[in-house]
């Protein structure tokens, strides 16, 4: 009940925080911070392994492999946009889906311990602990961008081309990196108060996979339940990711349009939840 108290207690005045320039001012503010614990949150990861930062590239491959090989070769899944496609083109289709919404899964599977995992930081006044979320969201994004060397070298191979509308491909990355940066402020917090949080994140980002287009076409799914899927805001960017990264077409832009709006509100809600409920972190702990 003193959980529940004080998250209610700390929702009064959230709007206080509720000014998107200032929480982009603040967070430019603590770049260099930023950057340099992104880089030691991306090397320690691999430190110690083998393989080291090959993994980087090797995981999401194994993943492509496998999802291809179930959907495309035993279950001949197509998406249909092109009528010579054939397996290669299905298996980047699938790849360009997993790069967007692994910079969310990636991120968010790990905000509920986030700041359980660095309690240190709590007790310090002078460090911005907000900044953990972006830490975790910058990494995956690195790692992103990683998968997208291979996605473009795979279209060169496989396709022949580049289509000049790849550089809109940074549109729906954004949308992506908001939402995982709102959830994430969201889900870190509420995991200091609620301690199951962490193994409920990763059954949902789990469901939230297969209610996103990623291994198969929004036209297989029965017309009575796309409403569902394209509630989902994931389903819009990755079908944008994929019209202007391997299609070579422009992205549905009042969708896209009102996917980034609702990214952005997402991602400040979390920012003021976030920074109103901070304060009493080390009660909790």
């Amino acid at each position: 009940m003193k959980e529940v108290e004080i998250i209610s207690s700390a929702n009064v005045g959230l709007a206080k925080y509720w000014n998107p320039a200032k929480t982009a001012g603040s967070l430019i503010s603590h770049g260099s911070l930023i950057s340099q614990l992104t880089k030691r949150d991306f090397a320690q990861r691999y430190k110690g392994s083998f393989l080291g930062v090959v993994w980087v590239l090797l995981t999401p491959l194994l993943y492509l492999l496998i999802y291809t090989f179930v959907f495309s070769v035993i279950m001949g899944a197509k998406w249909g946009v092109t009528e010579q496609e054939g397996t290669m083109q299905f298996a980047l289709a699938l790849f360009c889906g997993l790069i967007v919404y692994n910079i969310f899964s990636e991120s968010v599977i790990l905000a509920p311990s986030l700041i359980l995992g660095n309690s240190s930081y709590v007790t310090k006044t002078v460090f911005p602990i907000e900044i953990l979320a972006v830490i975790s969201v910058a990494s995956a994004v690195l790692r992103a961008f990683a998968g997208i060397g291979i996605f473009l070298l795979g279209v060169l191979v496989f396709m022949g081309h580049l289509n000049w509308t790849l550089v809109l491909i940074l549109i729906p990355l954004t949308g992506a990196v908001l939402l995982s940066l709102g959830i994430g402020w969201f889900l870190s917090a509420l995991g200091v108060f609620v301690r199951d949080m962490a193994q409920a994140v990763i059954v949902l980002v789990q469901l939230l996979f297969f209610m996103t287009p990623i291994v198969y076409p929004v036209n297989m799914v029965p017309e009575a339940f796309r409403p569902i899927i394209y509630v989902n805001p994931f389903t819009h960017l990755v079908e944008a990711a994929r019209d202007v990264a391997l299609w070579g077409r422009l992205p549905n832009w009042p969708a896209l349009g009102v996917t980034l709006a609702v990214s952005l509100v997402v991602c400040q809600l979390g920012y003021m939840f976030f920074m109103r409920t901070k304060k009493v972190f080390a009660d909790v702990m």
